[in-house]
C-alpha cells in the first residue's frame, strides 16, 4: 500500500512540476564536487595531530585521495541524472500519463546510495549532502526531491535542514512516507 501511495504521489509531484521551465549548469556539478572535497570533522580532528598548516593539509589531501573517489564520482552521476522540471516539459503524450523513467532512474539511483552508507559510515556525510542538496533545489521534480529528503532522513536525520521554497511542506510530508 505505501508503495502505491509513493507512486501515486510520484506521479502528483510530476504534474506539478511539469511545467516549470529550468536547467541545469556545469557550475553547479563543479560546486558540487568542491563542497564534497571539503575538510570534514574527522580531517580537521587532525590538525590537533599536526605540527604545521603544511602538515595538515597534506594529511587531509592524503584522506581525500585515499577516500573511494568511487563514491564522489557516484555522487556526481546521481546529480547529473536528477531530472529537472524542465527535462519533463520534453516528454511525449503517451509518457506523460506514466511515471516517467527519469524519476523511476532517480529512484533507484537513490537506492545505490543508500546501499553505498551500509557498512561504510565514511560515506554517509558526503551522500547525506548529495541528498540534501538535491532536495533543496528547486530545479530538481517536486517528487524526486522529497525521496532525497526521505533517503537523508534515514541515514542523517540530524542533518535535515529546513526546506524553503514551493511545495516544501508538501516535499517534506511526503518525504516521511518514504520507504526505502
Amino acid at each position: 500500500m505505501k508503495k502505491l501511495f509513493l507512486v501515486v504521489c510520484l506521479s502528483l509531484g510530476f504534474i506539478f512540476y511539469f511545467t516549470k521551465n529550468n536547467s541545469n549548469s556545469r557550475k553547479e556539478v563543479t560546486d558540487i564536487k568542491t563542497s564534497l572535497t571539503q575538510p570534514n570533522q574527522e580531517e580537521r580532528a587532525l590538525a590537533g595531530k599536526a605540527e604545521t598548516i603544511k602538515d595538515v593539509k597534506k594529511e587531509v589531501e592524503n584522506q581525500a585521495v585515499s577516500q573511494d573517489n568511487s563514491i564522489i564520482q557516484k555522487i556526481i552521476e546521481f546529480q547529473k541524472l536528477m531530472p529537472k522540471n524542465s527535462d519533463l516539459s520534453k516528454l511525449t503524450k503517451g509518457e506523460k500519463h506514466h511515471t516517467p523513467q527519469a524519476i523511476i532512474k532517480a529512484g533507484e539511483e537513490i537506492a545505490i546510495l543508500l546501499e553505498e552508507c551500509e557498512g561504510s559510515p565514511q560515506n554517509v556525510g558526503p551522500i547525506s549532502k548529495a541528498f540534501s542538496d538535491c532536495s533543496q533545489n528547486s530545479e530538481v521534480v517536486a517528487s524526486v526531491r522529497a525521496m532525497c529528503r526521505g533517503a537523508q532522513r534515514k541515514i542523517a536525520p540530524n542533518s535535515l535542514k529546513a526546506l524553503e521554497g514551493s511545495y516544501a511542506t508538501w516535499i517534506d510530508e511526503l518525504s516521511k512516507e518514504a520507504t526505502f
